[in-house]
């Protein structure tokens, strides 16, 4: 039995899902011989603000996405002295 789970952003209409899950039910079941009713699908909604993609959150967290993500990239490939270098000239914007 396949169980197929999407993981995505918030926001999609149950008519979407709907549709996403006659299709791939029907691709499922034609293409790896199975029986419709032996395919399950789950949708998994999240808000952007619970997913972090390259070290950066989403949806509204700017600062931590932003400036502070920036700074943690270079705390992980520079030294301390790249990283103070950043903080002086963020401080002195």
């Amino acid at each position: 039995m396949p169980v197929v789970t999407i993981e995505w952003y918030e926001g999609r209409s149950a008519e979407q899902k709907g549709e996403i899950a006659e299709r791939l039910t029907a691709l499922l079941a034609e293409v790896g011989g199975t029986s419709p009713d032996q395919v399950w699908i789950r949708f998994v909604d999240s808000p952007k603000s619970d997913w972090a993609i390259g070290g950066a959150l989403q949806g509204g967290a700017s600062l931590v996405g932003g400036f502070l993500g920036h700074l943690l990239q270079h705390c992980t490939r520079g030294g301390i002295h790249e990283v103070l270098g950043l903080l002086e000239a963020e401080a002195g914007q």
